[in-house]
């Protein structure tokens, strides 16, 4: 994701449902702007294992299913579902229901 700043999305169906598959190797650093959907339809998928993924300063509007990777919350908020390893740091997340699989 470290190859896009933005994307600019026109003429969207707002039924749409996202699926943001995360292919990497690398950590992952969310940033700037939510894709303009609904947060339950976007899904952020971060494939792989031994990954941090780092929120700074951004609403995360959509869910994070990264189940073999480390989340990190320096700023910001998920307003969505969370999914992850483990967490180092957190700060604010607009669901109840977060979920450490291996906990």
């Amino acid at each position: 994701m470290s190859l896009y700043t933005y994307v600019v999305l026109d003429n969207c169906n707002a039924n749409a449902r996202w699926v943001v598959n995360v292919p990497t190797t690398n950590d992952v650093l969310l940033t700037g702007v939510s894709i303009p959907a609904p947060p339950e339809a976007v899904v952020y998928n971060i494939q792989g294992s031994g990954r941090t993924i780092t929120i700074n300063g951004i609403y995360v509007e959509g869910s994070i299913l990264a189940p073999y990777n480390t989340l990190y919350q320096n700023g910001g908020i998920v307003v969505g579902k969370v999914v992850v390893g483990d967490i180092t740091k957190s700060l604010n997340f607009d669901r109840a229901d977060c979920f450490t699989p291996h906990a």
